[in-house]
């Protein structure tokens, strides 16, 4: 944790003359539960929809295994890669409390 005059010293693109920092504040990790809750929703999906389809044995489905494997790991990887994004718009997101604004 910052001390108080630790703040002062930091600077930042587009400061104006005269403008001290009197706070950095982050969001919460709570406030995460909502992308990481749908992250694994979207990560079964794939699971479910294997497990409905073989227990729908009506419907035939022209597809071998590789190309059910190629789906499934592109689908894995766009949730992992948004999930990535996510993170990293949490983790870089700061603000900026002056004496003139907030940034």
């Amino acid at each position: 944790m910052m001390d108080v005059d630790e703040y002062k010293k930091v600077r930042f693109e587009g400061e104006e003359s005269g403008e001290e920092t009197l706070f950095l504040l982050s969001p919460h990790a709570f406030t995460n539960i909502c992308w990481i809750f749908f992250t694994l929703v979207f990560l079964m999906v794939p699971l479910i929809f294997l497990i409905a389809l073989m227990m729908i044995k009506t419907i035939s489905i022209p597809l071998n295994g590789v190309t059910i494997l190629l789906i499934v790991a592109v689908w894995i990887l766009i949730t992992v890669g948004l999930a990535y994004q996510q993170f990293l718009n949490w983790y870089f997101n700061i603000y900026i409390l002056t004496n003139k604004r907030i940034v």
